[in-house]
């Protein structure tokens, strides 16, 4: 029996400590851990929770320390430096892993490189229990449901109120950078292969919900990996709002930093530390307040024409990360003690669970462990209603798009032949 459920390492980050004053609202049995006594004790102390403090860079050391804890939930960035050694330990021991990470490097190494090792031990992984996945992925999976033919995969998002937008906090800063000194960073999935593209090298115009009309951009999200996990879609591009008058000056920058930081390593270290002296606030509770975010997905078979597209809305991207991260990890846990994933690996079966409920050992995208219905548990979540429509397969790439509202939602819809409302929501199972 684990002496603790659940160990939320990089307590003391920001979504760390958000996390981590969730989870003690509802104790039960969590451990904060990170690499600093001094942050990690103040608050641990402060919301009542037992810690623990280890770095990285001891395998033996890891081990020891999450031995005995049925799921890690990695909240320490950049990713690409925490997970490797959390993983590999993970795997040893044999306890399930959870992070936000949005970092593709990540993704490969456990989609990848690590999955048989990771189903061989019996364990469940599910990175990017996140934000930026987390909506996305869910979003993808419910179009997919309604045209499983779909050839091609649109996504976006954008502040409901573009008056209001929140800055990154410093750690979700020093991963981003991190992020571009990869050289697999900018790429978009085409013909099931990810392939090298440019910023800005597709544009189009979306129809969000509540910020209304934009021109958005390709900008590489981790969804262009993820989405064709869960999907199967061969083609899967990202975009974010863009300003055309800031186009050009964005690339330039772009590629300067990328250059940098992939021929001068130092140049990271150097980046990290300005943030650190000169972006040392993250947002505050205040900032957070009222902010939502409006997420858009657009799913078309482009032999036939037909598409279906919807969109959602969530709460801010910091406190929807807490409360999916928090969400996913209580799921596992509760899973995998009625039969979940350790059982289901020696072939057990528990009669509290049926077998189509259970989490098999391997690497999971959070729709395909959870299915898409896990958007539901998240607080303060609205989902619109989808529209579907038909039109030619030239016309599908150069539609303008304008807003449509029914009487309970407001929907993104295109100059089209013909459109349908259909319900978003799956109703039943079917999503292994």
């Amino acid at each position: 029996m684990s002496a603790f459920q659940l160990l939320i390492y990089g307590c003391s980050g920001y979504i760390g400590r958000l996390t981590a004053e969730r989870a003690a609202l509802h104790p039960g049995s969590v451990v904060l851990a990170g690499r600093s006594r001094k942050k990690v004790a103040a608050l641990a102390d402060k919301l009542d929770l037992p810690y623990r403090v280890f770095s990285l860079d001891n395998p033996e050391d890891i081990d020891a320390n999450i031995r005995d804890v049925k799921v890690v939930l990695n909240l320490a960035g950049p990713f690409a430096f925490t997970t490797p050694p959390l993983i590999h330990s993970c795997i040893r021991v044999q306890t399930h892993y959870l992070d936000v990470t949005t970092e593709p490097s990540v993704f490969h190494l456990l989609f990848e490189t690590l999955s048989p090792a990771i189903r061989n031990a019996g364990i469940v992984c599910i990175p990017g229990v996140g934000f930026e996945l987390v909506p996305t992925d869910v979003l993808a999976a419910m179009l997919h449901h309604h045209i499983p033919t779909a050839t091609h995969l649109d996504l976006s998002f954008a502040f409901s109120d573009q008056s209001r937008p929140l800055a990154a906090s410093p750690g979700a800063t020093k991963t981003y950078l991190s992020t571009l000194a990869d050289p697999q960073h900018c790429s978009a999935r085409i013909d099931g292969r990810m392939t090298p593209v440019r910023h800005f090298y597709k544009t189009r115009r979306v129809a969000f919900p509540t910020a209304g009309s934009a021109l958005v951009g390709f900008v590489p999200w981790a969804d262009s990996l993820t989405a064709y996990y869960t999907t199967g879609i061969p083609n899967i591009d990202t975009f974010v709002p863009v300003d055309p008058s800031m186009v050009r000056s964005a690339l330039w920058s772009f590629f300067l930093v990328r250059a940098l930081l992939r021929h001068f390593p130092p140049f990271q270290w150097l980046l990290f530390l300005l943030v650190d002296i000169f972006y040392s606030r993250p947002p505050s509770d205040a900032d957070r307040k009222g902010v939502r975010i409006d997420v858009w997905g657009e799913a078309r078979d482009e032999r036939t024409g037909e598409g279906v597209r919807g969109s959602l809305q969530t709460m801010e991207g910091y406190g929807f990360a807490s409360c999916a991260a928090l969400e996913a990890a209580r799921e596992l846990i509760e899973r995998a003690d009625e039969g979940g994933a350790v059982s289901s690996a020696t072939g057990e079966e528990n009669e509290n669970r049926s077998g189509e409920d259970r989490i098999r050992p391997g690497t999971y995208t959070p729709s395909r462990a959870f299915s898409p219905n896990f958007i539901f548990t998240i607080p303060n979540t609205t989902l619109y209603t989808f529209i579907r429509f038909k039109m030619s397969p030239a016309a599908s790439r150069l539609a303008s798009v304008g807003l449509a509202s029914s009487s309970s939602s407001s929907i993104a819809a295109v100059k089209s032949k013909s459109t349908t409302l259909i319900p978003p929501v799956i109703q039943g199972t079917g999503w292994s």
